[in-house]
């Protein structure tokens, strides 16, 4: 007779096998037709233009070109509004028009806030101290002499 008791052995010490989930591909990337951009569960990445979506949620490449990525404002039917990801496959050539684009915005908003600068400082003229000084000025002391006759 055996004066311990049969222990049992455990079930549940397995590790699971790693899924290799994520973004697979860049913004700015280049993307030949059939490559994966970004494995995913669920659709936390919208495919746009010239992506398809696989069974299990995977983005894929329909066409050669660059990657975008952008975001986009998306509603509920409740009324909520989300910020969805949206992944874009655009040829070469547009991918820099698009970029040209964006910098030239970015060059003219600069423009502007510079000549809003530039007017505000006309009507608002900014004191600036002098230099060693601290900018405010100390009233004068006046001294009166007593003449003694």
């Amino acid at each position: 007779m055996a004066h311990r008791k049969a222990g049992g052995s455990a079930k549940n010490l397995k590790d699971s096998q790693p899924k290799y989930l994520g973004v697979k591909l860049q913004d700015g990337e280049k993307a030949k037709a059939g490559n994966i951009i970004i494995r995913q569960r669920g659709t936390r990445y919208l495919a746009g233009k010239n992506v398809g979506i696989g069974k299990d949620h995977t983005l894929f490449a329909l066409t050669d070109g660059k990657v975008e990525f952008k975001s986009k404002r998306k509603t509920k039917f409740n009324g909520k509004v989300l910020i969805k990801k949206v992944v874009n496959v655009i040829g070469e050539k547009l991918f820099k028009k698009a970029k040209t684009k964006r910098v030239k915005k970015v060059k003219e908003i600069k423009k502007v806030e510079k000549k809003v600068e530039k007017k505000t400082e006309k009507v608002h003229p900014v004191a600036k101290p002098k230099a060693g000084g601290t900018g405010v000025k100390a009233p004068k002391k006046t001294t009166t002499t007593k003449k003694t006759s």
